[in-house]
């Protein structure tokens, strides 16, 4: 190499750099400050890897974190690949002499599975990982893989209100249900759906037990009804305090039977509906 040409960059105009071209005997030559256009072919050149390397990230959908690995592959499909400053043969060919083995380029990000050696596992252990593909290696003869060690799914939460008039109070009862957006939680759905279900029926249960009690029943016409009274204080359980707890007498009230129609969108879950 006699005459290296590049642009201003500091990289290039450091004083280690500039003493490695004196001691190889190249002339470096720097461009107008910035007037990238006269170092047209290099700037050219990256410009044609970073638009493979961005489009090679958002169509396989891979985050930024990823940009080196998909400009070095980038670089590797360019140099493998015919050129017309290179006439019959490609870049690799001309620097190395030997026609590059096609057979080993991989489609960038695809699922690759790896096999794990017997020194690297135990008697047990699973002999194969799936992986995904995101380069070449330069350092050895294969391919670098990426297994992603931790899943961490985002959980959207939603909240609905009931608001509900009944004589002069206003009651409001809101409740928040948090759900990953992944569809593998659907057997949890399940059966959070089956928890509250059997809860809502317990407290149903016991609601009716105590309308029922015989406070309006006598043995025989004419007796006086007694009427049992405990003289115990009756507290309301844990699990039924974001209920709204109603009497029989109540749910003749057509207002209060009524009251779901006014709702603004549909239940998506069991205790919504409730």
């Amino acid at each position: 190499m006699k005459v290296l040409r590049t642009d201003r960059g500091g990289e290039y105009t450091s004083n280690a750099f500039f003493e490695f071209c004196k001691t190889q005997k190249i002339k470096h030559q720097l461009t107008a400050s910035y007037s990238p256009q006269q170092n047209d072919i290099p700037q050219r050149k990256n410009r044609t890897i970073v638009e493979m390397a961005r489009s090679m990230l958002n169509y396989r959908h891979l985050p930024k974190i990823f940009w080196a690995e998909a400009i070095f592959c980038a670089a590797c499909i360019l140099n493998m690949r015919p050129t017309i400053s290179v006439p019959n043969m490609t870049p690799e060919e001309e620097w190395s002499g030997q026609k590059p083995d096609v057979a080993a380029l991989r489609v960038f990000r695809c699922v690759a599975n790896f096999h794990v050696p017997v020194e690297k596992r135990k008697k047990f252990d699973v002999k194969g990982e799936k992986c995904i593909f995101i380069g070449y290696s330069d350092r050895t003869k294969g391919y670098k893989l990426f297994k992603q060690l931790q899943v961490q799914f985002l959980s959207v939460a939603m909240s609905s209100s009931l608001n509900m008039n009944h004589g002069n109070g206003r009651n409001q009862k809101k409740m928040q249900l948090g759900f990953p957006i992944d569809g593998t939680a659907e057997q949890g759905d399940h059966q959070s759906h089956d928890t509250l279900q059997n809860s809502s029926n317990n407290s149903s249960s016991s609601h009716i037990d105590a309308s029922l009690s015989p406070r309006n029943t006598s043995a025989c016409p004419g007796q006086a009804v007694v009427t049992r009274t405990s003289s115990q204080a009756r507290v309301l359980s844990a699990r039924l305090q974001d209920y709204v707890m109603t009497s029989a007498d109540d749910v003749s009230n057509e207002k209060l039977v009524n009251f779901s129609l006014f709702t603004d969108c549909d239940p998506f879950h069991f205790v919504e509906a409730s």
